[in-house]
């Protein structure tokens, strides 16, 4: 039988008379063509469906778009009301119209018609048509796969243009809607999983490798889900606390849907994960200005994204808060709601403008859209606002609304297309074509995105009388990101123009323009502190010089003059002007990079205007300003205002190379300012002085006073002041391995700070060490070929690890390794020991007793006791000592006079100005530790010869006492070779009478004998056989020079240790490559080369010499003779009693 076939008989009746009835079926599918020819429909089907187009179309307009509840005309209508008469049958026919769809399409509507229409209807006046529109277009999204785009698009465009802001019932609604939506998406997605999974189970054995998921779910719909992701970020912005509760649960499930979808690796990821991690970091950030009157947190709760949208609670400014950002502060003065200070840091860019693009390239048309429905509401001239202007409270809602898409708008926006003639907006609606190529569609909102056009609407309105819309102007143009920032500007340029001008005007006019100032240089500080100024490729600054632009540069100036011609007003409003101020200089600079940042300013005048304008405002911290004393005693808080000031000067100051040399000079103003801060007990300041000195001296390196003060507060400045230093020296030092510094010093120093009970200290000191003996190693190599038979054998090798030893046994094998940096060590110590602390000279005489074992003390003239054994030559002592390991000078010949004169000087000087101060016994042992060496026996004889000529100089001299007890100390230690050497001089009737004359020469003191044949004598030695701890020159000389070109010959053979020595008592540095050479390394390659002893080097400056002379008044009329054995008695008497 050819043809169609009949149409299916309804009923029929049995010849009992019974009728049997064939129940209706209706199709659960979309009725096609083939469809239509089993059912015998094929040849009515075109019709049928050009016919429910049309029927579609005209209800639509009757019954449909007109009785959408956003419809003015249906406020405050009941449905009982409105659904009567004519309307009645229509609603009917539309109802079972629209319940036929999806299982008819009809011929004639796209499909963003198509669902466009449903979406208009799930917010019609009827519930029921209402409810079967849902019904179909959840239908569309569950039961055909390639619908799932476009209902999405579709529903999300119809949410953003059709259902306002101001009908929040609907919004709530349609978003559950939504949320519906999504869920049952996911569920289907996962009931397909699962039967694919039984389908698939029984062939694992022959497709072991078979994925489980459907092919077509890959990745297709990631588009769509990031496009309703933006969608979600838009409702975040809501005041309302459930429509933002209803965004974070469509962020959820979107999230869920990619993983029932599998998102692709190279896919964003899901919003609602970047919100929940980004959270806990936006919290801490402003939670010291957060009052709430919940508890802040549950215990083990962690801060999520929900949490933060739930929090209530409210944002406290105070003005001695110095902790919160420049953001945080602001909003903190005027939005006061966190969530709105959540959604600005969410837009910071390293968040998620970096982290979801895709999402937040629909925020930008959707934001936009929803910011253009509210501006009638909100903007004063607009006729709307007149109208709406008696209800005050629902005004206010709307400008906070339009706040905060305000600030989303300017975070997310792109930049316009510069076109000739005239500034101009590109188009970047939302667009999206199906998987399914045979259809291609837009989805889009309507309107077009222009940041331009935007920036015309909003700026005019920076004048306008209402402070709340200037606020929200404020904290949404200082969102803008770093795209479009020259176009705000360019559209602000004329008002900052009008804001600098200065002319007599009244009062309220000045009032005005002194809001403006502050406004734009709010907007201004926003900008700075996110970054967005200082951006190289789209920010303030020139792209080829890095400097600040012209226009820029020009309104900090202008702004300076203006403050500067102000400064003697105190006007509340000029307080804040002077504290963004403040604050936009020092975000600006602080965004740059350190090593960029001398170039901003051209002009080095400026920054130095900027430092003193900052300084008259920054209290207690001006440069100006006495230390803190005054402050000290009542606990004095520092302001915000204060705060700010003083961050601007560090950041001006720290912008390059200083730009004053003198307040880095040898007594410079800028010491005692950066002691002011340093020892602030508000830790954020002195955090703030670490940095500005860790600047300084990377920015400065040339500038050795700087260093040498930073040095110098580690041993005179308080507990606070000394760490800060030091920490910022091992900052400098660590970043910069050869920061031209004296490695004599630098050891000084960790010696000194290793000490510290601080485990924070300590740590930095070793870490600190390594890097000296990285530098002390470079020599290493020749010294690691040494033989056994080699003097220096056993010296210059690694030392142990650093955190296995304590500071005494740290000392000992530095003393043992580097003899050769003895003197300059000790000349160190002698330099720092006055300065410090009674506990920091207990500390420096403890880490320098195994360097004092190093040094041998030389007498040319000394007459040896006959119970004394001679000396043992140098082969002879090497032979016997040569096994001792502990000993790392062998023989004699390590010593010379004028570091015999420089020990011995600066060691009775320590010990009678300070050694009564000293609780100890440390500096009985230094005495000993210097005249204990076995191989120097003539250590002890020297010393007391020293000693014996102070007690016989014939002037008045308050040394006795002293002298005195270090004899004692010698005694109690070595006890019998001190008393064969004071037997000895019992003997020896030589009279001892040096007189005392001053000179211009170390140590500044010489000591002459009365008679005219020792004042004649060489100066070595009197005529007495007493040392003369004091002359003009030293009779080694001549062996120094034959020493020195010894040397000149040794390193011209070496060509890689050829240098220039620095001035210090340390080491130095090659200036071709750049690489430090290894401390006196003369000294080294003479003794290596020669294998004999040679005289530990002096401290390249000579070193530092005590002022011993203090104690040793000129002689002005000589006494009678005092005998040596005179001397003797009263040494032994002293022991005696």
């Amino acid at each position: 039988k050819d043809g169609e076939p009949p149409m299916p008989n309804t009923g029929c009746t049995l010849p009992s008379g019974n009728t049997i009835r064939v129940k209706k079926t209706y199709l659960s599918k979309t009725l096609t063509d083939d469809e239509a020819k089993v059912i015998g429909m094929s040849q009515y089907y075109v019709h049928v469906r050009k016919a429910f187009d049309i029927i579609l179309r005209h209800l639509d307009k009757e019954v449909g778009r007109c009785m959408m509840m956003t419809n003015a005309q249906m406020l405050n209508k009941e449905p009982e009301d409105m659904i009567t008469g004519e309307r009645k049958p229509k609603i009917d026919l539309f109802r079972t119209c629209v319940a036929a769809i999806p299982r008819i399409l009809p011929d004639g509507k796209s499909k963003p018609e198509l669902i466009d229409l449903l979406s208009r209807l799930t917010i019609h006046m009827d519930d029921e048509l209402r409810l079967i529109a849902q019904n179909s277009l959840q239908s569309l999204l569950v039961d055909f796969s390639d619908w799932r785009d476009d209902v999405l698009f579709g529903f999300t465009n119809f949410l953003l243009r059709e259902v306002h802001d101001t009908h929040q019932g609907l919004l709530e609604t349609s978003l559950k809607l939504l949320l519906q939506l999504l869920t049952q998406w996911r569920l289907t997605l996962a009931t397909v999983g699962k039967s694919q999974h039984s389908q698939i189970h029984t062939a694992e054995l022959l497709q072991s490798g078979a994925s489980l998921k459907v092919p077509t779910e890959r990745g297709p719909h990631s588009t769509v889900l990031h496009a309703v992701e933006g969608l979600a970020l838009v409702l975040l912005c809501s005041c309302q606390l459930s429509t933002r509760r209803l965004a974070v649960a469509i962020l959820k499930e979107i999230r869920s849907l990619y993983m029932t979808i599998e998102q692709s690796e190279d896919d964003d990821r899901p919003m609602i994960e970047v919100m929940d991690q980004l959270s806990p970091v936006i919290l801490k950030s402003f939670v010291n200005v957060a009052v709430s009157d919940t508890a802040m947190l549950p215990a083990g709760h962690h801060v999520d994204l929900q949490w933060l949208v739930e929090w209530n609670a409210l944002l406290v400014n105070s003005p001695y808060d110095i902790r919160s950002p420049s953001h945080v502060w602001i909003f903190a003065q005027s939005v006061k709601d966190p969530w709105v200070l959540c959604v600005y840091s969410f837009l910071r860019q390293d968040n998620l403008p970096r982290l979801c693009p895709t999402a937040l390239s629909y925020v930008w048309p959707y934001a936009f859209t929803r910011l253009q429905m509210l501006m009638p509401l909100v903007d004063p001239n607009s006729p709307v606002y007149a109208k709406k202007a008696g209800t005050s409270s629902s005004v206010d809602n709307y400008v906070t609304l339009w706040r905060n898409y305000l600030i989303l708008c300017f975070g997310v926006a792109k930049p316009s297309i510069m076109s000739p003639g005239h500034l101009r907006a590109s188009t970047p609606e939302v667009t999206t074509s199906t998987p399914d190529s045979n259809v291609s569609h837009d989805n889009k909102v309507t309107g077009s995105p222009s940041v331009a056009w935007l920036l015309k609407q909003l700026v005019p309105l920076m004048r306008a009388e209402s402070i709340e819309l200037t606020e929200s102007l404020v904290v949404g143009f200082g969102r803008t990101n770093s795209l479009v920032f020259r176009e705000l500007i360019e559209e602000l340029h004329p008002l900052m123009k009008e804001a600098l001008e200065r002319r007599p005007e009244n009062k309220k006019r000045r009032e005005r323009r002194d809001l403006l100032r502050l406004q734009l240089l709010r907007i201004f500080e926003l900008l700075a502190d996110a970054g967005v100024i200082s951006d190289s490729t789209n920010g303030a600054l020139e792209r080829d010089t890095l400097a600040l632009g012209a226009l820029f540069l020009e309104y900090v100036d202008l702004t300076r003059m203006l403050l500067e011609a102000e400064s003697d007003k105190d006007a509340e409003i000029l307080k804040d002007i002077r504290a963004h101020f403040s604050g936009m200089v020092a975000n600006l600079i602080q965004c740059v990079p350190v090593h960029h940042r001398r170039f901003l300013f051209p002009q080095q005048s400026l920054r130095h205007h900027l430092f003193i304008l900052f300084s008259q405002w920054a209290g207690p911290f001006s440069v100006m300003f006495t230390p803190l004393d005054r402050y000290s005693d009542r606990n004095h808080q520092i302001t915000r205002y204060q705060y700010c000031a003083l961050k601007a000067m560090s950041a001006v100051l720290c912008c390059g190379p200083v730009f004053d040399n003198v307040g880095l000079s040898q007594d410079g103003y800028l010491y005692k300012w950066l002691d002011n801060i340093l020892v602030c007990q508000d830790q954020r300041v002195h955090q703030l002085g670490c940095e500005v000195v860790i600047l300084l001296l990377e920015l400065n390196a040339d500038q050795v006073n700087l260093f040498n003060w930073a040095v110098d507060r580690c041993y005179t400045g308080s507990h606070q002041l000394a760490a800060g230093c030091f920490k910022a020296i091992a900052t400098v030092l660590g970043s910069s391995k050869n920061y031209p510094c004296d490695i004599v010093t630098l050891l000084n120093l960790v010696l000194f700070e290793a000490s510290s009970a601080s485990r924070e200290i300590y740590e930095i000191s070793m870490q600190l060490m390594q890097i000296i003996e990285a530098k002390l190693l470079l020599y290493s190599k020749k010294t690691a070929e040494l033989k056994a038979s080699s003097i220096l054998y056993g010296t210059h090798g690694p030392l142990p690890p650093l955190y296995s030893v304590s500071l005494p046994q740290l000392s000992s094998q530095l003393a043992r390794m580097y003899p050769e940096l003895t003197l300059p060590l000790f000349s160190e110590v002698s330099q720092r020991f006055p300065t410090t602390h009674p506990n920091g000279r207990q500390i420096m005489l403890t880490y320098l007793l195994p360097w004092l074992g190093n040094i041998e003390l030389v007498d040319g003239g000394l007459l040896l006791p006959v119970l004394t054994p001679s000396i043992p030559s140098y082969d002879s002592c090497c032979q016997l000592t040569c096994t001792d390991s502990s000993q790392p000078l062998k023989g004699t010949g390590w010593g010379s006079l004028q570091a015999t004169s420089m020990v011995l000087n600066n060691l009775m000087f320590m010990t009678a100005k300070y050694g009564d101060d000293v609780p100890g016994s440390e500096m009985e042992n230094a005495w000993n530790a210097l005249i204990s060496n076995e191989n120097w026996s003539n250590n002890l004889r020297t010393a007391l010869q020293f000693l014996i000529s102070l007690c016989g100089v014939s002037s008045d001299t308050t040394l006795l006492p002293y002298t005195k007890k270090v004899v004692i100390y010698l005694c109690r230690n070595n006890t019998i070779q001190t008393m064969e050497q004071l037997l000895f001089e019992l003997q020896q009737t030589d009279p001892v009478n040096p007189v005392v004359q001053h000179c211009d020469s170390p140590p500044f003191y010489r000591l002459t004998a009365t008679s005219k044949a020792s004042a004649a004598a060489s100066g070595t030695a009197s005529s007495s056989n007493t040392i003369t701890a004091g002359q003009a020159s030293f009779s080694d000389t001549d062996e120094n020079k034959i020493n020195e070109e010894r040397v000149s010959h040794l390193m011209r053979a070496h060509n890689r240790l050829e240098s220039r020595y620095s001035n210090s008592s340390g080491g130095s540095y090659d200036e071709d490559k750049s690489e430090p050479v290894a401390p006196y390394a003369d000294w080294l390659m003479l003794v290596i080369e020669t294998n004999k002893p040679h005289a530990l080097p002096m401290p390249l400056s000579g070193g530092c010499w005590a002022p011993l002379v203090d104690f040793l008044p000129e002689t002005i009329v000589p006494r009678g003779p005092l005998h040596r054995c005179n001397i003797a008695v009263i040494f032994m008497t002293e022991m005696v009693v």
